[in-house]
């Protein structure tokens, strides 16, 4: 062997050993992910650095902002490592996934920032408006939903409407108010959104004093959807239900959540009022991962989480309940809670 040879000999003796060193970083990240998050992020923020030209940069950042134990560690992962995501798609994942973080910290108008980047689609139309309304800009809102009512996505559009007469109602414009409501029931009355509809139009005929229109429209809610957290605030006066957007942008894919992504409680066949226990479940989910990302979630949120494994058939599914058992009636009032928050949920009777 030739003496320049012998000197690059060690060179590319550690060259040769850069691959293993990655994946060996990836293993054990992944292996610690589901007990010591805070070193698993660290492995993976090793790994970031070390990789920034590999092809799998952008699925490993995702898997280590899943594994980030807070929504700060996630939002400083992303903010270390997105400036080098190189294709568009991965730039406007990561981009959406902070905005949906900064929102869940109540950093909302850094989440609307954020928001307002991102390219245009009807469904991030209505989320820009729910982040104006959160921000007191109900003019801004109003504007954004105008351009996002006449959509080919059903639930888009209702959800649109919904937010639009509240904006209405919120600014002491109770026709116009109404006159939303009454439209979205007429023209998309197998929406998700019909519900919270219901509901805001009884409030709205009560507060200006027709009393039995208000009866008429609360009882068509309790009739059609007995289960739902907008049937039980019917049957309470007084409590006021907060005029937040439908949670149009999950955490999770729709095609890997069940229920936890749908606008209103999913109805169950048994009376709410029946004295049995429930468990409130916010997520069920395929990947564990997924999972764990909504469990912290809503502990970030102050909620109670923890993960229950069910095997259905061949598959093993991994729910995300909130609390213990409870009443059906306590079950439901935590069921508003989480939808205040922002986190559609259901009930599990037993």
């Amino acid at each position: 062997m030739s003496r320049g040879l012998r000197r690059l000999a060690p060179l590319l003796f550690l060259l040769a050993l850069l691959p293993a060193r990655a994946d060996e970083l990836l293993r054990r990240a992944d292996s610690l992910a589901a007990g010591d998050a805070a070193e698993a992020v660290a492995l993976y923020r090793e790994w970031l650095r070390a990789n920034p030209e590999a092809e799998s940069f952008a699925q490993v950042l995702q898997r280590g902002v899943d594994a980030c134990p807070e929504a700060a560690d996630a939002l400083r992962l992303l903010a270390e490592f997105s400036p080098r995501l190189r294709d568009p798609a991965a730039r406007e994942a990561s981009l959406e996934r902070q905005s949906a973080l900064l929102r869940l910290s109540g950093r909302v108008e850094e989440a609307l920032i954020a928001q307002i980047a991102l390219p245009e689609t009807p469904a991030r139309l209505v989320e820009r408006a729910g982040l104006c309304l959160e921000l007191g800009l109900t003019g801004e809102a109003e504007q954004i939903l105008q351009r996002a009512l006449d959509t080919g996505d059903v639930e888009v559009s209702a959800a649109a409407r919904l937010l639009l007469a509240r904006v209405y109602l919120a600014t002491e414009r109770g026709a116009q108010g109404e006159g939303e409501l009454r439209a979205l029931l007429e023209s998309q009355a197998q929406a998700r959104a019909i519900p919270a509809a219901l509901l805001a139009l009884g409030e709205a005929l009560r507060e200006r004093g027709d009393t039995k229109a208000a009866a008429e429209v609360l009882a068509e809610l309790q009739a059609r959807f007995p289960a739902s957290p907008e049937a039980l605030l019917a049957g309470a006066p007084g409590v006021r239900y907060p005029a937040q957007p439908l949670r149009l942008l999950p955490n999770e894919p729709p095609a890997a959540s069940q229920p936890a992504a749908t606008a209103v409680a999913a109805p169950t066949a048994a009376p709410v009022a029946a004295p049995r226990k429930a468990l409130v479940q916010a997520g069920s989910f395929r990947d564990p991962e997924n999972a764990r990302y909504l469990a912290r979630d809503l502990k970030a949120r102050g909620f109670e989480a923890r993960l229950l494994e069910k095997t259905v058939g061949e598959a093993r599914y991994y729910r995300v309940v909130v609390g213990e058992e409870l009443s059906p009636e306590s079950a439901q009032a935590l069921i508003l809670r989480l939808k205040d928050a922002g986190f559609e949920s259901f009930l599990l009777l037993d």
